[in-house]
């Protein structure tokens, strides 16, 4: 859990062969679920939750232990989370 200041939030990631479903709250309400998988590994992926109001917000990135069926995980890559 961390704060920020701002109008989006973007957790910047990975998707790959063994990875699952990740949701990014904000102040305790889901604002963005995406699935990681992917047949190959890739970095930089980035997963945006936007619209918020200019205002202190609190995130929260949750595993959710959910995959794709083809997903040999249910893993979640966090590597930065840049406020905007």
């Amino acid at each position: 859990e961390t704060e920020f200041r701002g109008t989006s939030v973007t957790l910047h990631t990975a998707t790959g062969p063994r990875f699952g479903t990740v949701e990014l709250l904000i102040d305790g309400v889901v604002a963005k679920t995406a699935t990681l998988y992917s047949p190959s590994l890739s970095f930089g992926e980035l997963v945006t939750a936007s619209g918020l109001s200019d205002t202190r917000h609190t995130l929260q990135v949750r595993v959710v232990g959910e995959k794709d069926a083809a997903s040999g995980g249910t893993g979640v890559v966090v590597d930065r989370i840049e406020a905007g």
